[in-house]
């Protein structure tokens, strides 16, 4: 479904303080494309979306169902 370099992250070993020798002193950050920063978000946002109209039309007519 998504294209290979959407999903392909790199990851970078940045040094901390101490025996450089050591794996322990190192920490590890993963950098991926904006492209797929970007189709996360809207597919996150338009989920958030229609489950808050859901709870938004439900509220609405138990409302309404509750004043008649």
């Amino acid at each position: 479904m998504w294209p290979k370099t959407l999903t392909q992250y790199l990851v970078n070993p940045l040094p901390n303080n101490g025996n450089l020798k050591l794996r322990e002193n190192y920490q590890n950050i993963s950098l991926d494309c904006h492209p797929s920063k970007v189709m996360v978000r809207i597919i996150i946002i338009n989920r958030l979306k229609s489950n808050v109209e859901e709870m938004l039309k439900s509220m609405l007519d138990s409302e309404l169902g509750g004043a008649e």
